[in-house]
């Protein structure tokens, strides 16, 4: 019989065996939590938190304080979205309206249906026969007033990496919003693409959130760094 072979990997992968032992002094002998700094477990495991947390920053050129770890992808993007578009709407200029696309991971369209029933506005983009974003689609949405722009940075299923600079550049140009970015399974990795490394992507983008893969489920996002988009003039 032969083995089945894995071919998922933008889903989940095995751990890194750098990042297995790495972690298993945390599992056995270290497993203070990082909250309880009244010991000296507490305060081994928080050292080690935010030593972590300091090298997720420079890769992507963020302030350390900006980091801030969750339970998975799910939970980032829903705090990411609705949290970025709930306060535009409440201390902007009172705009709810959300652009996502088409190919985005189902947890990004689920919360952008929910912002729907709380009276926002949600488009979501075609791609093109590529699986590329259409920016001839998101140029023409941004005509009308938008809150907030979504878009992954490379699709978990068929492995595109999306054209991050040129959608800033259209968002700048056409509206005033806020633009997020996805990078769960890109960051740290060569991509073969204009877009050239991820690492150096995020510094000519700073502003855009970022959330990735830790041991089995563990993510971080970006929780600082957004930047409005505004066109000349307004």
């Amino acid at each position: 019989m032969t083995s089945a072979i894995y071919l998922d990997y933008q889903a989940t992968t095995p751990m890194d065996s750098r990042a297995l032992e790495a972690m298993l002094p945390f599992l056995r002998q270290d497993f203070g939590n990082p909250h309880s700094t009244q010991h000296q477990f507490g305060q081994k495991a928080q050292l080690a938190v935010e030593a972590a947390r300091g090298k997720i920053a420079r890769l992507i050129g963020a302030d350390s304080r900006e980091i801030v770890f969750t339970s998975g992808a799910t939970e980032s993007n829903n705090l990411a979205i609705m949290g970025a578009a709930r306060f535009r709407a409440r201390m902007g200029d009172g705009v709810k309206r959300v652009l996502v696309f088409a190919f985005e991971h189902k947890c990004v369209l689920e919360s952008a249906l929910s912002l729907k029933e709380e009276g926002f506005e949600v488009e979501i983009l075609p791609v093109t026969s590529e699986g590329f974003a259409n920016l001839d689609a998101l140029r023409e949405a941004l005509k009308k007033p938008t809150s907030l722009v979504s878009l992954m940075a490379a699709n978990n299923e068929i492995g595109t990496i999306q054209p991050i600079e040129a959608s800033v550049h259209v968002a700048a140009s056409s509206t005033r919003c806020l633009c997020r970015r996805s990078d769960r399974g890109s960051v740290g990795r060569s991509l073969s693409s204009s877009e050239t490394a991820s690492s150096r992507c995020w510094r000519k983008a700073p502003h855009l959130p970022v959330l990735e893969h830790g041991p089995r489920s563990l993510t971080c996002m970006r929780a600082g760094g957004w930047q409005t988009h505004e066109a000349q003039g307004t």
